[in-house]
């Protein structure tokens, strides 16, 4: 269903953020203690992050973008599908630390330092996230919950983007899209 709406309504840009619990975070350590879910997680996030990847490669072969969203050291983007993307095409990526942008705990409050990965299809997408790396001048929630005294708040809790985020990834995505359309009409003012 994806690909074919893909086809039919031919996003301009299309935003791309599967499930990672199968493959970072706390994934390793589940590996280990728990094998059996953690192989359930992967049988989700693996062939999610497979059909994201051939979603990527359909917008960019049509001349049309993506940006992915992974945390930092993701298996996501190892994954041999996500690689001959980026081999095959020009991908932009960045590193964000989501604390700089006001990611904070429901329960502590406190903010939540979530290194992210972003890769996107043109530079313009991501051009606000350059540059948000931990200044280290504030206090991370724990999302082990290891550390006694320290904020602590489930990972779950750093599942969603801050709106600060959002608002970046949203211009990025407006800049994108009014040049394609710019260029689109030029096209048929021409033919």
């Amino acid at each position: 269903e994806l690909i074919r709406y893909l086809s039919v309504a031919k996003p301009v840009v299309l935003i791309i953020s599967t499930p990672c619990t199968g493959m970072k975070g706390f994934s390793a350590l589940n590996r280990s203690i728990n094998p059996a879910a953690w192989r359930r997680s992967r049988k989700v996030s693996v062939p999610l992050a497979k059909l994201a990847a051939l979603a990527a490669l359909i917008q960019m072969k049509e001349g049309r973008h993506f940006i992915a969203e992974h945390p930092q050291g993701s298996d996501m983007w190892s994954l041999p599908e996500w690689l001959r993307l980026d081999q095959r095409f020009t991908v932009h990526k960045v590193d964000v630390h989501q604390c700089m942008l006001g990611l904070r705990g429901p329960r502590s409050k406190a903010l939540i330092k979530k290194p992210t990965t972003f890769w996107a299809s043109d530079a313009r997408l991501i051009a606000r996230l350059h540059g948000l790396r931990c200044d280290g001048r504030h206090v991370h929630a724990d999302l082990a919950a290891t550390t006694p005294g320290k904020p602590h708040e489930k990972a779950k809790n750093a599942a969603r983007w801050p709106l600060t985020l959002c608002r970046r990834i949203a211009a990025g995505c407006e800049e994108v899209i009014r040049e394609h359309h710019k260029r689109q009409k030029t096209a048929r003012v021409a033919g």
